[in-house]
This record gives C-alpha cells, sequence and structure tokens, in this order.
C-alpha cells in the first residue's frame, strides 16, 4: 500500500508539463516527495532536493520508486 494514497491518486491527475526530451524522473513521485518535503519545512528548491537525498531509500522503499539519486535543481523548477 502506498502511504497518502489521496494525495498520490491526486497529483497523478496533474497534468505533465514538461516535454517528452530529457525525462528522467515520472512526475508523480516528484510531485508527492515535493509537497512531504514542504510539509517538513522545506523553503526552497534547494531544500525540497536536499529532503529527497536523505531520505531516497526511505522514499524509494515506502512508494516502490526507484530514484537513484535526487533530481537537479532545474529538475524542479
Amino acid at each position: 500500500m502506498t502511504p497518502f494514497p489521496c494525495l498520490w491518486q491526486a497529483l497523478q491527475d496533474v497534468t505533465d508539463p514538461r516535454g517528452a526530451r530529457g525525462q528522467r524522473y515520472h512526475f508523480t513521485p516528484l510531485m508527492v516527495f515535493t509537497v512531504l518535503a514542504v510539509l517538513a519545512g522545506a523553503r526552497s528548491y534547494r531544500d525540497v532536493i536536499t529532503f529527497i537525498r536523505e531520505r531516497r531509500h526511505q522514499l524509494n522503499e515506502l512508494f516502490g520508486t526507484r530514484l537513484t539519486r535526487a533530481p537537479a535543481l532545474n529538475t524542479l523548477r
């Protein structure tokens, strides 16, 4: 079972505004992880990246994702 199933489902319905070229990360996990980072006190893109980098293994385990590293700053922008 995925934690925060309502949040996950709601964000799955959001259209990915990125172009198809160069997409390394799926949109829904990025958005969910960004929301979690903000709830944990992140106030900038760098804070979000730090949150993901420090908790990547736990996030992968909890959400069934396969992040090998945190996204770059421009990926979140």
